[in-house]
């Protein structure tokens, strides 16, 4: 019977403190994965650029040392 009537679009059910509890919840829920997720994003990012800083530190000393040989 319940799904014939979810299925119906002429019924109408008003909505209940706990069915709005339960979105919440849910918008809560993904709202704090959607943080994580961009956390990471920027940690990822952060180790990145530290990477490419030490490449570039690295290239940088080696240039030196052969320009300083000449």
């Amino acid at each position: 019977m319940d799904e014939y009537l979810r299925e119906d679009p002429n019924v109408t059910a008003p909505i209940m403190s706990d069915s709005i509890y339960g979105i919440k919840c849910q918008n809560i829920e993904n709202q704090e994965e959607g943080e994580k997720d961009i956390r990471k994003r920027r940690n990822i990012h952060a180790e990145e650029e530290r990477t490419n800083i030490e490449e570039l530190h690295a290239l940088i000393k080696e240039q030196t040392e052969v320009i300083t040989q000449k």
